[in-house]
């Protein structure tokens, strides 16, 4: 079998959303209410002008920045575009999320440079309590943060960055930061998905979320352009899964004028995660809005488990019986298969028995 392109995941994800877009459009889903996933987005706030909403999508938001104290740093502006980018991402998997943007403080990073940036731990603290607290389906975080010996060791040189009142403030965050982390997996009521570092000299021991919890966050790693692992993720013992994250293509704009955009790195993998995750949630929620019966109902809450929705991205991958490599999630299978069973389906009730094979094939293992 010829091993596909990672834009392949991408094509066949959109294939679907179009299939399912043009089921609503019909009123083939008509007695659907508007049940949304709703994704917890932990980033550097979105543009909302630049938001791609594919008519459905809805957001709000809060910002745990300091200077939002003067409404001068809100949720609805981004720091450094990021958070709108994988608010795009996730949208363009599942166009009926509902996105509770959390803008988190974030910095110039001295760890990883090259302009990139650190979230400031004790506004991610915060940013995971208020995720908690709206009742989130998913947490999405793009985003890592490094332990206190770690930051330490890097920055060794520059003796202001290192000094004892300095440490003690790092560890005191970051003992907030674990303590709404606990919280947040508490009880198993949640996901959370988290990136790895894309930083060989890092690994899941020694960056945040990931390592308070490792047995219940799933954290993502990218793939390369022929769906293999990307070797900048790190360590394949701490990813749970890859995803897209290679040179992947900003949504075509069909009245835009602009040039395409490509993006990189396991940042983008988790927020199309993300995306995957609330979109399996949907399809459930739909089956029981259509009185397709109670237990999609409770299959859509099941999947909030980290463990059940292991059980879902896997059946993903026997559906397709790829056997290169387990740690890959092959969408093209089951949804590239169903979204043309989809568009060849004539009426309402074979669409929805299509659903149906959907739903069966990824909740097979959830009790």
């Amino acid at each position: 079998m010829e091993k596909p392109r990672s834009d392949a995941w991408i094509e066949a994800m959109e294939r679907f959303r179009g299939s399912l877009i043009r089921m609503h459009d019909k009123s083939m889903l008509s007695n659907t209410k508007r049940v949304k996933g709703q994704v917890a987005l932990i980033n550097d706030g979105i543009d909302l002008q630049d938001f791609n909403t594919y008519r459905f999508a809805q957001c709000t938001g809060v910002s745990y920045c300091s200077s939002d104290i003067s409404n001068g740093d809100p949720w609805w502006k981004s720091t450094n575009g990021h958070g709108t980018i994988m608010a795009n991402m996730i949208s363009r998997i599942n166009p009926w999320v509902q996105l509770e943007v959390i803008k988190v403080q974030s910095s110039p990073s001295y760890v990883h440079g090259d302009g990139a940036r650190s979230m400031s731990p004790r506004s991610a603290a915060d940013a995971i309590n208020a995720a908690v607290v709206r009742g989130a389906d998913i947490i999405s975080m793009s985003w890592t943060i490094t332990d206190v010996g770690f930051r330490m060791s890097v920055l060794s040189d520059s003796a202001s960055n290192v000094d004892g009142d300095k440490r003690r403030a790092d560890e005191n965050d970051l003992k907030l930061l674990q303590s709404a982390i606990d919280d947040a997996v508490k009880g198993d009521k949640r996901l959370l998905i988290c990136s790895a570092a894309d930083d060989v000299r890092l690994n899941g021991d020694n960056t945040f979320p990931y390592s308070q919890a490792p047995e219940l966050i799933l954290r993502m790693g990218s793939t390369g352009p022929q769906a293999n692992r990307d070797l900048g993720s790190g360590s394949g013992g701490s990813i749970t899964y890859y995803l897209p994250g290679n040179q992947v293509a900003e949504d075509r704009r069909p009245h835009s004028a602009k040039p395409v955009v490509y993006y990189n790195g396991s940042s983008v993998s988790t927020a199309l995660a993300a995306g995957l995750a609330s979109l399996i949630m949907y399809c459930c929620h739909c089956l029981h809005s259509c009185q397709a019966g109670a237990e999609y109902e409770n299959c859509a809450k099941a999947l909030r488990s980290h463990a059940n929705m292991r059980k879902a991205f896997n059946s993903i991958n026997r559906y397709f019986e790829w056997k290169d490599d387990e740690k890959i999630v092959p969408v093209w299978g089951p949804f590239g298969d169903k979204s043309s069973m989809l568009d060849k389906a004539t009426n309402s009730e074979d669409k929805i028995k299509v659903l149906k094979e959907l739903v069966a094939c990824l909740c097979l293992d959830i009790k």
